[in-house]
């Protein structure tokens, strides 16, 4: 199990996870690599897939916040983290967006 946690005190922003990587066996092994990271002007935490963790520290060039940030994280920014993923090959489709209209 992955613990992540974020907290905002005083202005200043807090971030931090555990360490562990487990297997298919249950085997629990200490990581060099954290779960944790910034990149570019965000900070991110992730779980289950250390590839996954890499591809978006490594690879994944973030675009700078615009316009409503809701909105924005929603559509540009998920949907650059996604293509990260597929060009790094971890993503996979499994299924089509509905179509725009219904019979």
């Amino acid at each position: 199990m992955t613990a992540i946690v974020g907290l905002v005190q005083d202005g200043i922003v807090y971030m931090g996870g555990d360490s562990a990587g487990v297997n298919e066996y249950m085997n629990l092994v200490v990581r060099a690599d954290t779960k944790v990271f910034s990149n570019g002007p965000y900070l991110f935490g992730f779980t289950s897939s250390f590839r996954m963790g890499q591809l978006i520290r490594y690879h994944f060039k973030p675009p700078a916040p615009r316009g409503d940030l809701d909105r924005f994280m929603a559509t540009i920014f998920i949907n650059g983290v996604r293509k990260c993923l597929k060009a790094g090959g971890w993503a996979k489709k499994d299924s089509e967006p509905f179509p725009a209209r219904f019979p």
